[in-house]
């Protein structure tokens, strides 16, 4: 039964050199800042070129594709090579950076059929409390068929391309059951694996393609899936291929060890921070200059209801 190595191929052919090859959002949209907090870009140190994506899942972890954390002739990659970048939209941006301290990838991870997909970078230091960063959960229970979920990223817009997007994207997919998703595979003789999930999106090209690899796929609210692999992209017959999370996530808690990995909302304003009732910190979702309008508004409101409560 053939295997999924040319899909790998495709995935590392221009990792050596930084320039990413692996699964730009195809048929997405313009992301919104704060939209998308946890999602991060994966860069060589030395260059500062995008290879991959990642998801934030804790203040010192990222998960990404174990793909993602090879050379292309077959080495691991070491930590010091590899920078993650956080809280911003646009790929010619150099803030919000961390450094890597650590690369775990699944030790069941097999490059020839690309099962067990998945790896957690641990930070050297705790991810910057600026800007629009915050950390995501894991999803713990298996998701059903036809459930609309949301992929994003930097890769290229259609599979022939090598031109990345210099904003992140994003586009909806829906969940694939298994079997299904097998027998679709099956006309090309591509075996699919415990811990693989599906999703596509039937009505029109949009999917994850190259450059997206390692990035998310969120299902109501929650990480679902790591961009992985498929055939082409955007094709409906061959729906894209994610590492469930949902099946790693215990190991992924052996890595990270007695974290909590639900959201945690990274302050902007530690003075002025309002914080929901489920712990997710809103501030996060606002620039600077909104938040100084927000705080002008109220600041107008309570002078009124001063000014007001006096001549009454």
């Amino acid at each position: 039964m053939l295997k999924l190595t040319h899909l790998l191929l495709l995935c590392v052919l221009k990792t050596a050199t930084g320039t990413p090859t692996d699964k730009r959002i195809v048929g997405g949209r313009l992301a919104k800042l704060g939209e998308f907090p946890y999602q991060v870009s994966l860069r060589r140190s030395y260059n500062n070129h995008h290879f991959c994506g990642g998801t934030i899942i804790s203040p010192k972890h990222v998960v990404t594709a174990a793909h993602c954390c090879y050379y292309i002739w077959g080495g691991i990659l070491p930590p010091n090579v590899v920078n993650v970048f956080s809280g911003d939209l646009f790929l010619n941006s150099s803030t919000n950076y961390s450094n890597v301290g650590k690369i775990v990838i699944h030790p069941e991870y097999d490059v020839n059929t690309m099962a067990n997909d998945i790896a957690v970078l641990e930070l050297e230091t705790e991810l910057p409390r600026v800007g629009q960063v915050a950390a995501i959960g894991l999803n713990k229970e298996s998701v059903s068929a036809n459930l609309m979920c949301t992929v994003s990223g930097w890769g290229v817009q259609n599979y022939n391309s090598s031109e990345l997007s210099g904003r992140l994207l994003a586009t909806n997919v829906f969940i694939v059951d298994h079997d299904e998703c097998q027998r679709r595979y099956d006309f090309d003789n591509i075996a699919l694996f415990k811990g693989m999930l599906c999703a596509v999106n039937e009505e029109r090209p949009a999917d994850a393609c190259q450059g997206d690899s390692g990035g998310p796929l969120v299902c109501e609210g929650v990480l679902t899936g790591v961009i992985s692999t498929g055939k082409g992209c955007a094709d409906k017959n061959f729906p894209g291929v994610y590492s469930d999370v949902q099946f790693f996530r215990s190991w992924i808690r052996t890595v990270t060890g007695p974290l909590d990995v639900t959201p945690f909302g990274v302050l902007v304003d530690t003075t002025t921070a309002v914080t929901t009732t489920d712990g997710w910190n809103i501030w996060h979702l606002f620039s600077s200059s909104t938040l100084k309008q927000l705080q002008n508004v109220v600041a107008g409101l309570v002078f009124l209801g001063i000014i007001d409560s006096l001549f009454s």
